[in-house]
This record gives C-alpha cells, structure tokens and sequence, in this order.
C-alpha cells in the first residue's frame, strides 16, 4: 500500500505580486472523483517582509486548504475584531499553486502491533451522506495503547484533518469541509471535535461533537518498526 510522506509532502504558492509561499501538509482528503484537498497547518498572521513589528496587531492566526483547483483560507482572531474566511479559485489569487505529496509505501499495521511501529499514518475510508467516497489521510500525532479487559487496545488522538461538510454534523467552517480532531479506539468508528462558532462566546473553537460510523480505518507504517 501506498500512502502520503507527511514527512516531505508540501503545498506551493506563488502570488502574482511574484511571492513565493510554502507550507508543510497535515492531512488529505481524496474524494471519488480522484480531486485531491490538502490541509497545511495553522500559523500567526504576520506582517511579511516587514522591516518594524512583524506579528500583526490585532492578531489573527490562519490556515490553508486547497486543491489543484480552488482553496480556502481560514482565519482566526484572537480578540474581538473579526476577520474573514477567504474562498477562490487558485488563478484569482495565484500564478501558481501545487501541491507535492509524494507516496510512500507503507506496510499495514494490525491494530494488535502499534505498540511496536512508529511513525503510523491512518487512512479513512468513509461515504458521506450525499453518496460520495472518500479518503481521508493524516499522521498519527499520539496514539495509546495497551491490555484492556484481557485485551490488547489501542487509542488515537490526533488532528486536525479535513472532514467533507456531508459528514461535519452541519457543523462547518465552510460550504466545503470543517475542520476536526480526532478520536478512535475501534476500526469502524470515529469521534470528531469539530471547529465551530463557540454558542454566546465570540469565535470559533473545536467545541462541536460529531461521530461517524461505518468507517474503515487503516494504520501504516514504516519498516523497520521501532
């Protein structure tokens, strides 16, 4: 099996003012067609080339998601002055936009060993409600596991990842995906803590519940296990 080196995958930018941006890549979300989203991590908002103060006041911090054809850039204030989410297609904002995820092959890991292999990549296997498959990839940033009623366990926290808004609880930053962390302790199931408007408090946070089910969940690795 083939899965995404997290560790090398990064996501390009070229603005048309000639600036040249680059993120690492957390997370992938494949749908049925074959279009693939990317999702880099989030970073503080800074005054860039500057030459005097470089965070920005009021301060916000943001993140990207894109594909080959569109992207989302998601932003976050830190006090109460707001800023906007910003959605466009990559040629409105872009000369140039590409995304490098190159594939690793990666040996799958039964849930009974990944107390031997690390680093774990995970890949869900998921159909949202409108029909559409996908395939939704990310490294495993903790992992616990252990003898459980006689029983070998395991338990995985990680995130965040791209969840399809089909499958988001109507929760959503977007008309496109939502952003989550996530929790599963079993092959077919997740629960997701999903980013959303806090209810009588200014902002969002990952303050929302959602679960799905039915969802095939692989582990990969790397050989040799440590």
């Amino acid at each position: 099996m083939t899965v995404i080196d997290f560790e090398r995958a990064c996501l390009t930018w070229k603005t048309k003012a000639g600036s040249v941006g680059r993120w690492r890549v957390i997370a992938s979300a494949t749908d049925g067609a074959g279009e693939q989203f990317v999702l880099a991590p989030m970073v503080m908002a800074g005054d860039v080339y500057g030459s005097g103060r470089l965070p920005l006041d009021p301060p916000y911090s943001f993140q990207i998601w894109a594909s080959s054809r569109r992207h989302m850039i998601l932003r976050d204030a830190m006090t109460a002055s707001p800023v906007d989410d910003g959605a466009a297609d990559n040629d409105e904002i872009f000369t140039q936009l590409d995304i490098h995820a190159p594939a690793l092959a990666s040996p799958r890991v039964e849930l009974d060993r990944t107390s031997t292999a690390w680093p774990l990549t995970a890949r869900l296997q998921v159909t949202g409600q409108d029909g559409v498959r996908w395939l939704l990839d990310f490294p495993v940033n903790h992992i616990n596991h252990g003898r459980v009623r006689g029983e070998e366990a395991f338990h995985v926290e990680t995130g965040p990842i791209l969840v399809p808004a089909t499958l988001a609880a109507g929760v959503q930053c977007n008309s496109s995906f939502a952003l989550a962390y996530v929790f599963f302790n079993r092959p077919d199931r997740v629960d997701l803590a999903l980013w959303g408007p806090r209810t009588g408090q200014f902002g969002r946070a990952y303050v929302h519940f959602g679960r799905v089910e039915n969802v095939a969940i692989h582990l990969y690795g790397k050989e040799p296990f440590i």
